[in-house]
């Protein structure tokens, strides 16, 4: 793209965003889970959607704490996503992001027994056995093309985890992880981004800085694997995006690494932690947070205090699927109004959603 093209491009977003208040613009940069198979005009999700201009929406089967969420078959997800897109539509809004978690093995938001096209989805761990990363692509690409069918927009994959600790409760136990080597999981990872960029889904690389050597239960407690971490958790990411076949998002973990930031913060709270990835990784995508509903990161920061955070740290998306959903009705407004009124005294967290809101912008051009 040209100087010009780029300086048009700018014009035309900058243009859209004078148009709307702040509450609306902080919406775009949220990622929301709910529940229910269908959407009606009174439906928690769609009140969200018209408040506050939310940018996209999580859908899966169940969660991972069981609530039952939003996906029980073919027939039935292709009108979920369609009404949601035709509301928005509708409404002049633009485009939604749908976002699932298709990983492969046990990790999945689509099954075979509901009737999706998935193919033999192996998991990670069995793809990486392998050691062809053709089987890999082919992979990716059927099952972005499935994706793409039902208008899915965004995949929480892959899983960039060097399989350090085979014990892992979070990555071996799941069979997450490609392999233990780094050039290895990057070269797998590359195959997997060559399927899903064909299939016109925007991928992410994740768990940002790295959960191959975890040690914790997921979800239960603060996790600090600065003890077990080492540099060469970055590898994958550097290779990849040094080679330019890499996601357009990268989310990034609650997980405490001293290694990266003495200070013990979370790395989803780590502007330090962040900054190697734009600064160091040269990393130009947009960044999304893990879930901000988890048990683990609500013990360190919650509501609006916790999002503020994760923004000026540099997060260009937050990603709020709820435990139970139905809290999402109460909780993004109360996070949204505190953001809306931290701005007015907060001139850092005003730029970080500024900046936010145009990657986004300049994201969803793409849809």
């Amino acid at each position: 793209m040209t100087s010009y093209s780029l300086y048009a491009e700018q014009a035309k977003i900058n243009t859209k965003t004078n148009k709307i208040n702040i509450e609306e613009k902080i919406g775009q940069l949220f990622i929301v889970g709910f529940a229910g198979l269908e959407v009606r005009s009174d439906s928690d999700i769609i009140k969200l959607i018209d408040k506050f201009n939310i940018s996209g929406v999580y859908l899966a089967d169940i969660d991972d704490e069981g609530y039952a969420r939003n996906i029980s078959g073919p027939e039935q997800l292709s009108q979920l996503v369609l009404s949601l897109q035709n509301h928005v539509k509708n409404k002049k809004k633009q485009k939604l992001f749908i976002a699932v978690e298709q990983e492969g093995g046990a990790m999945n938001s689509l099954h075979k027994l509901s009737g999706f096209n998935i193919g033999k989805n192996l998991s990670q761990q069995k793809l990486g056995f392998k050691e062809d990363s053709s089987v890999i692509y082919r992979q990716a690409l059927h099952q972005g093309k499935e994706l793409s069918r039902y208008g899915i927009n965004i995949n929480f994959a892959p899983v960039l985890a060097l399989s350090i600790n085979r014990d892992s409760p979070v990555i071996a136990r799941y069979e997450r992880s490609y392999n233990f080597y780094s050039n290895l999981v990057a070269k797998d990872a590359a195959a997997a981004v060559k399927g899903y960029q064909e299939a016109n889904i925007n991928c992410t690389f994740k768990n940002f800085p790295g959960l191959g050597s975890a040690e914790y239960t997921p979800g239960v407690n603060i996790p600090d694997i600065s003890r077990t971490w080492s540099d060469k958790e970055l590898m994958p990411y550097k290779l990849l995006i040094n080679s330019g076949q890499f996601c357009p998002l990268v989310m990034v973990s609650h997980v405490i690494n001293r290694k990266l930031d003495a200070s013990g913060v979370p790395a989803s709270l780590s502007k330090k932690t962040i900054k190697i990835l734009r600064d160091q990784l040269k990393f130009r995508g947009a960044v999304i947070s893990a879930d901000m509903t988890r048990r683990d990161i609500l013990l360190y920061a919650k509501g609006g205090e916790a999002a503020a955070r994760a923004l000026i740290a540099g997060n260009n998306l937050l990603l709020y699927i709820g435990h139970p959903p139905k809290q999402l009705l109460t909780l993004i407004p109360e996070v949204i109004y505190y953001l809306a009124a931290e701005t007015k005294k907060n001139p850092a967290l005003l730029t970080a959603i500024n900046n936010s809101y145009l990657r986004i912008q300049r994201m969803k051009e793409a849809l």
